[in-house]
């Protein structure tokens, strides 16, 4: 009953709080509006010195993407490669538990979380959130991972700024480039 109780408690968990929903959209379709092409592929590191983001222009706002990953030890370089989309396009990808910021013009968007690859065997479904952003405004979108060798589990969920910039200055940023 315990192993049962755990296993419901997990998949609540990883279940988006957030999510893109069009009238008769098949999950291909949802993923294009959300993802890039899924056989891009990151370099990422991580570093205690980002860059100052660029300044805003006049019709956008600056989204971070902040991960946590719950890994287990001894996992390899980053531990997770996390890719992040915004309207069908891949605009970084964070090393293990770190963020990426990127400016979006106002306006709706569909965003997307989705590992790059892993060590097990099964890779889960991305995870999407659909948000309308206001001119010079901040948004915070939190990626909760975690895996075992048996499970994986990934979530999306917009952050209150208190704790979206909270995490940023306690977390490393990522430098990502496609390869």
């Amino acid at each position: 009953m315990r192993r049962e109780m755990f296993a419901l408690t997990l998949v609540l968990w990883a279940m988006p709080a957030g999510s893109v929903h069009a009238a008769g959209a098949n999950d291909t379709q949802m993923r294009a509006a959300a993802c890039g092409d899924n056989t891009v592929r990151f370099n990422t590191k991580r570093t205690d010195k980002p860059p100052a983001p660029e300044a805003l222009k006049a019709d956008e706002a600056r989204v971070y993407f902040i991960t946590e990953l719950d890994i287990p030890p001894g996992s390899p370089g980053c531990g997770a490669v996390v890719r992040m989309g915004v309207d069908g396009r891949w605009v970084g990808a964070t090393c293990g538990s770190s963020y990426v910021a990127t400016a979006v013009k106002a306006g709706e968007h569909h965003l997307c979380g989705s590992w790059q690859e892993l060590v097990v065997q099964r890779t889960p479904t991305p995870r999407l959130y659909g948000f309308t952003a206001e001119v010079g405004a901040t948004y915070y979108f939190g990626i909760r991972a975690f895996h075992t060798d048996k499970i994986v589990m990934i979530s999306m969920d917009a952050l209150n700024a208190d704790e979206g910039s909270l995490l940023v200055t306690r977390l490393p940023a990522s430098e990502s480039k496609p390869k």
